[in-house]
């Protein structure tokens, strides 16, 4: 599940930036 979060937290803060 971490991994999963870690996953989309990346996608989101990547989007973001």
């Amino acid at each position: 599940m971490l991994f999963l979060a870690h996953q989309w937290l990346l996608g989101l803060l990547i989007g973001v930036g």
